[in-house]
């Protein structure tokens, strides 16, 4: 990436969702710029541009129990591996 690139994302730290707008400079740096009503969005922002990360929530069959079980992963994992 030989030029700079500007994003605008929603934070989801919170409930509040700030529009964040950060600016990407190459595929491992990003600058926050703009948005955050809090320091974990001044965070988010950076590292949700270079590598975008999900937990990961669903449910599960158990054999001998009546109703599927809620599940979630233990941390975020790469969104390309949450789909």
């Amino acid at each position: 990436m030989c030029h700079s690139e500007k994003l605008t994302l929603t934070c989801v730290c919170c409930p509040v969702g700030c529009e964040l707008e950060v600016e990407r400079t190459s595929a491992s740096q990003a600058t926050y710029l703009s948005g955050a009503g809090c320091a974990r969005g001044k965070r988010y922002g950076p590292a949700e541009a270079i590598s975008p990360q999900r937990v990961v929530t669903t449910t599960v069959f158990v054999p001998g129990v009546a109703t599927p079980l809620p599940v979630k992963t233990a941390g975020p994992v790469p969104r390309e591996l949450a789909g």
